[in-house]
């Protein structure tokens, strides 16, 4: 085998094992918000709903109101603190698999996962990881939906 051959087969290897790599997927039951835009209308949709999986790319969300949602929305954890950009890759009744617009990090999933108490993630929450200014973190919220709105 030459350099170039031999080169272009560890790519593709390393190719390979990054798309078969898996997350390890943890059982979880905490709620969170979910916000959407209606179609045709300008504000702003909320509803409580029930996560029940959740990994680093992705989370399994249950609610009777599921049907409601579109396949892009928001979830907001705590006081509007924190938001997982949710896209829906699969529907079943009141239940649905979300793939996360962007990776998350293995503590997130680690805290998340561990909460005892599902309506925790409704009150404000007091982590290193989440900000602890309500109005920064309510002015971060209100720049991410509306960079959303203009794309």
């Amino acid at each position: 085998m030459d350099f170039v051959s031999e080169t272009l087969s560890r790519r593709r290897a390393i190719l390979r094992a990054a798309e078969e790599q898996s997350f390890e997927r943890f059982s979880c039951h905490f709620q969170a918000r979910a916000l959407y835009t209606s179609k045709g209308c300008r504000n702003i949709q909320e509803f409580t709903v029930d996560v029940r999986e959740i990994s680093r790319r992705d989370l399994v969300v249950t609610s009777p109101l599921t049907s409601f949602l579109p396949d892009a929305f928001t979830l907001i954890l705590g006081s509007r603190q924190y938001g997982l950009g949710c896209a829906v890759t699969l529907r079943r009744r009141d239940r649905l698999r979300c793939a996360l617009i962007r990776p998350e990090s293995t503590d997130l999933v680690a805290f998340l996962s561990s909460l005892s108490d599902p309506a925790v993630t409704l009150r404000t929450l007091y982590h290193p990881m989440f900000p602890k200014s309500r109005e920064n973190a309510a002015i971060q919220l209100t720049r991410q939906l509306k960079r959303v709105e203009l794309r």
